[in-house]
């Protein structure tokens, strides 16, 4: 079911599409379960922190996947505190742990969080090139797609706005 206009990406959309592209390349399902882990708690901390996430693209290039997950929040990422009788705030912990890198891109009307975690597939570089796919809540409620390039699979595409882009690594 695509997201409609005011409704936000869901974390098992989220975890669907991360899941087809990382099969498509053949990434090891101890690589693919930390990615859905990165992604699920991406998109669940967009939910709780920022009104939703507004589109997501997952870009496998073996040995690494990137994941990133925009919001309408200005508002960087903070860790923080956790009682051990209080459920949750461990998900900015956790990606930053699983992590190889992450950042985060402000711009005009919110955020873009990016990820790389590791993607191995045990043959080494992917000779076919990047496998792509993302989604993104367009003004007419329908997800935002675009073709395959070159030899990638059938893939989604989702462009985010780039306007006034800062970046500030973390971790």
């Amino acid at each position: 079911m695509a997201p409609r206009v005011g409704d936000s990406l869901t974390c098992e959309r989220a975890r669907d599409v991360t899941r087809t592209v990382l099969a498509a390349r053949g990434v090891s399902e101890a690589d693919t379960g930390d990615a859905l882990l990165v992604v699920t708690e991406l998109v669940a901390n967009a939910r709780r922190h920022a009104g939703g996430a507004t589109a997501l693209r997952v870009t496998c290039r073996p040995p690494t996947v990137e994941i990133e997950v925009s919001d309408d929040s200005p508002e960087q990422p903070v860790e923080r505190p956790s009682r051990s009788d209080e459920p949750g705030r461990f998900g900015w912990a956790v990606i930053n742990r699983i992590a190889e890198r992450v950042t985060t891109a402000i711009r005009s009307g919110g955020k873009t969080i990016s990820v790389v975690v590791a993607a191995r597939t045990g043959t080494g570089p992917d000779p076919i090139g990047p496998a792509s796919a993302g989604t993104a809540a367009s003004e007419t409620g329908r997800p935002a797609t675009a073709g395959p390039a070159g030899a990638q699979p059938p893939a989604l595409a989702a462009a985010h706005p780039t306007d006034d882009r800062k970046q500030q690594a973390h971790g």
